[in-house]
């Protein structure tokens, strides 16, 4: 029996005649050859990102431009190609990748996690932290570090989320990243486990959470680094989940506290779930989500505004940026890129409302912000992860039929 119907995404017969061939021989042979092309492309994506950082600009954005570009081809225009839910190597495929990328995460995890943080970045969440429960003093209005000079610069949802720091300085940020990297996993699997966008979705899930945990960035950042953007990330990945499920106040306000939490990427999610249905429960929860930022704005609004929203928009760019290799006359180029990118992406957004496509176009979004942006860190690279792991797991078996559909010509018309 042919379980694999590439008629599931092409108008009529206008795929080639090899892919009917192959499709009729071995029904399971391209699905999975197109499964390996999407796991082997995906991981040099992220490994060109995760291996040339600093100095490396020119590669930094070519491999960002190559993320957008293989996510665009990858989404199929109608319902997506599966293999029938009776293929079993599919789901243990998957499963065989997660095993050895989370005995390979461990191992990573297990150098580190002791290590005090050594960046910032977590650093000054730490230090937020320990003076507001400890001494009770308001995070914005003190000095606390060198590099980013006056106050704290992320939401106060951050340095509440990561109150353990306030117990164990030196720990609690990696310490909390364990159960953040848990939920978020939770979140990839049941977003890619979407009945709606796959016959096999157990194996869907399985395969999203395989390419969310593969890529070495992951697990560096999470634990060698001690970076904070899981946190914002899982509530984002949350709020896509409640989407999904209609549950629109709690959708908002997931969001709204992602965005008390971390001022971007909460902010385009917003914008494209308010683009696609602007639900009155999900406005509602939204500004539940808020209730955090509200004490430290009447404690101190200009400086809590100027810290966690105005710094993160007026930041100089650095030798990870196009910036860095851009003619400065040619500077002004860059933003109008993002500008045009968000115009195009939430008009898009507003014509397709289903969460599989927000999903899309979000990953779409942040890929073209941060093509252009004036600073590229491994940190960004959280946002991206598990939001291309669920679109490429809901799309691998499309992959290559779809760049078949687009560099083959259509067999002939049989009126000719």
């Amino acid at each position: 029996m042919q379980y694999w119907n590439p008629q599931k995404w092409m108008a009529g017969d206008t795929y080639t005649p090899a892919i009917r061939h192959i499709s009729a021989k071995a029904p399971y042979a391209i699905p999975l050859c197109s499964s390996m092309a999407v796991l082997v492309l995906y991981n040099t994506v992220f490994w060109l990102l995760d291996q040339f950082d600093w100095d490396q600009s020119f590669t930094r954005f070519i491999s960002l431009a190559i993320l957008a570009a293989l996510a665009i081809t990858a989404r199929s225009p109608k319902s997506l190609i599966t293999i029938n839910t009776r293929y079993r190597p599919a789901a243990l495929l998957s499963a065989c990748l997660i095993v050895y990328a989370v005995i390979n995460g461990v191992g990573i995890a297990s150098k580190s996690i002791m290590l005090p943080v050594p960046n910032d970045i977590g650093t000054t969440v730490q230090e937020a932290a320990i003076r507001f429960f400890n001494e009770g003093l308001n995070p914005y209005q003190i000095i606390i570090s060198r590099n980013y000079g006056q106050g704290f610069h992320y939401g106060p949802g951050m340095f509440l989320g990561y109150a353990l720091c306030a117990l164990t300085p030196d720990h609690g940020i990696k310490f909390m990243n364990v159960p953040l990297l848990m939920l978020s996993i939770l979140f990839v699997y049941l977003l890619g486990a979407n009945k709606e966008n796959s016959q096999n979705p157990k194996a869907t899930g399985l395969f999203a959470v395989a390419l969310f945990l593969l890529p070495h960035r992951i697990w560096s950042e999470l634990f060698e680094q001690g970076v904070i953007d899981m946190l914002p990330m899982m509530l984002i990945l949350a709020s896509l989940y409640a989407a999904g499920k209609k549950s629109w106040a709690w959708a908002g306000f997931c969001a709204g506290l992602s965005f008390s939490v971390k001022f971007s990427p909460a902010v385009m999610l917003i914008m494209l779930l308010v683009a696609g249905s602007c639900n009155r429960r999900f406005l509602a929860g939204g500004l539940i989500g808020l209730v955090p930022m509200f004490p430290f704005f009447y404690w101190d609004s200009v400086a809590m505004i100027h810290n966690s929203i105005l710094f993160h928009l007026t930041k100089t760019w650095d030798t990870t940026s196009i910036y860095s290799i851009t003619p400065a006359a040619l500077h002004f180029t860059l933003p109008l890129f993002q500008l045009a990118a968000l115009a195009i992406i939430l008009s898009r957004a507003c014509l397709q409302p289903r969460i599989e496509s927000t999903l899309y176009w979000l990953l779409l979004l942040i890929t073209a912000t941060e093509m252009v942006y004036v600073q590229i860190h491994g940190n960004h690279l959280i946002w991206l992860l598990p939001l291309a792991a669920v679109h490429f797991s809901n799309y691998r078996y499309a992959f290559l039929p779809r760049i078949a559909q687009l560099l083959l010509p259509p067999p002939p018309s049989p009126n000719h």
